[in-house]
């Protein structure tokens, strides 16, 4: 059910000889799904084009690295090759809401069920999870930015939440970097210790396998309010709305689909998870609130070395 849009992109990739695999035909990394998410124009008036955000995101999307039993990874591939495509994501970037002079970048992958725990409790159709990652200038890095944090939060919001935060302070791409993705339930952590020991030890990660065997992630880009990402067809979600709870492709159904999806609702109290820009807001605030604290430290520290 991937859209034409997408074999549009494949053109672009296609390599002589007997039938390659999608995974050959695309370069690794992030893929643009339209034509839109790598225009040199800015449509989202953040000062930033949508080409420039593209090359961006592309840099410094981690390695996402799935279990080898894991058993719902659609639309991407899975540890047999069947299919072999490429995974779905959606990535929001613009200059830092707390300090212009960096960047904050959520991508929120996108998969169409979560398959829950070994009982198959807490599973769902539609799945949304969230990475951040915060960007400072760098002029020795070809982008004109270096990493500085990768922060993963799985389980959100929940008793069982986890959050963790690395530094990558100098590094010119993050495509290396390695996030690992529990086993069915798609939470994403920053540290394999941390997703091993989660949610009672129910959870689970592996190095068996990455998107398209090359960590391939069909993107769009969802600007910024009133949003110029609206229907999700290109990444394979074929009648899903980036402002509508998010099904995974699946029949509508409010009641056990992550949403709702308008920056309005999200913002009240008492929600359950908010699906897609639930995830994109909520992990900017996360970043903020971190910088915050680490601004603070370094003021501490600063003080303290003065006396």
């Amino acid at each position: 059910m991937r859209p034409r849009t997408w074999l549009a992109v494949l053109s672009l990739h296609l390599v002589s000889g007997a039938g390659p695999t999608l995974a050959q035909e695309a370069s690794s990394g992030l893929q643009a799904a339209t034509q839109t998410d790598i225009q040199a124009t800015d449509l989202d008036g953040d000062g930033l084009t949508q080409l420039r955000e593209f090359e961006l995101a592309r840099a410094f999307l981690p390695r996402i690295w799935f279990h080898g039993q894991e058993g719902c990874p659609q639309p991407g591939g899975n540890p047999a090759h069947y299919g072999n495509n490429p995974g779905s994501l959606v990535f929001r970037l613009r200059p830092h809401p707390s300090d212009s002079r960096l960047i904050a970048i959520v991508y929120v992958l996108l998969y169409r069920n979560d398959c829950g725990n070994p009982l198959g409790i807490e599973s769902h159709p539609g799945d949304a999870e969230p990475i951040t990652v915060t960007l400072e200038p760098n002029s020795t890095c070809a982008t004109g930015f270096s990493a500085y944090t990768v922060t993963t939060r799985a389980h959100y919001p929940g008793p069982g939440q986890v959050t963790g935060t690395s530094f990558f302070v100098g590094q010119c791409s993050l495509n290396d970097v390695p996030v690992f993705v529990s086993k069915n339930k798609h939470g994403s952590y920053i540290r394999y210790s941390d997703c091993q020991a989660a949610v009672g030890g129910f959870e689970t990660c592996g190095t068996a396998f990455t998107m398209a065997d090359q960590n391939v992630w069909l993107g769009n880009n969802a600007g910024e309010e009133p949003w110029v990402l609206g229907s999700l067809d290109a990444i394979g979600f074929s009648g899903e709305s980036f402002v509508s709870p998010f099904c995974g492709g699946n029949p509508v159904n409010p009641a056990v689909c992550p949403g709702p999806m308008s920056v309005s609702k999200v913002r009240k109290p008492g929600l359950r998870k908010g699906g897609i820009l639930h995830e994109l807001l909520a992990g900017l605030r996360r970043t903020a609130k971190f910088l915050s604290h680490t601004a603070e430290r370094r003021t501490g520290a600063i003080s303290r070395v003065r006396r």
